[in-house]
């Protein structure tokens, strides 16, 4: 039920063509197109390969491609370490739906930590209920391991941009 869910939230991006199932992205490339609808400072249009879904190579590649993305946003813009080894890229090229289902897991934890998490915790909410439960256990789950990998702030160069209340 749950990677039905993740396939009904990601349905609610403007896509070239519907998710169907998970294995329709093991090629990156639609995770690509949502992560550059969150962030597009962040996700280079043109990373990926296009045209590769018959070759798994060219495939693995694309994933390894995003996932390097994925993990320098969350490290500079979410402050957060992002463990990147812990999907395997070949995994997801072969379309392995559990490998796939924590990458887009690691897509939620953009949308609803970006600044325009609002509109991303919005469209959860026009899920059937069942889905906008499934996907509210995720986000819970990504809050708080984003919590738990949190970077120390006072030792980041970014930390130096922060602002503080108790200096306002």
């Amino acid at each position: 039920m749950v990677h039905e869910s993740l396939v009904k939230w990601l349905n609610t991006f403007d896509l070239p063509t519907p998710v169907d199932s998970l294995s329709s992205l093991s090629d990156g490339l639609v995770i690509h197109g949502v992560l550059r609808a969150i962030a597009p400072e962040s996700f280079e249009e043109g990373a990926l390969k296009e045209g590769v879904s018959e070759n798994a190579i060219l495939k693995t590649n694309n994933i390894k491609r995003l996932l390097k993305e994925l993990s320098s946003y969350y490290t500079s813009v979410l402050l957060q370490d992002y463990d990147a080894d812990l999907i395997d890229p070949s995994a997801v090229a072969s379309a392995d739906h559990e490998e796939i289902a924590k990458l887009v897991e690691g897509v939620l934890g953009c949308a609803v930590q970006c600044d325009d998490k609002p509109q991303y915790i919005q469209r959860i909410m026009t899920l059937d209920t069942g889905a906008q439960k499934d996907m509210m256990v995720l986000t819970q789950r990504v809050l708080q391991r984003g919590e738990e990998n949190a970077i120390d702030k006072d030792s980041s160069w970014a930390g130096d941009q922060t602002h503080d209340e108790s200096f306002a």
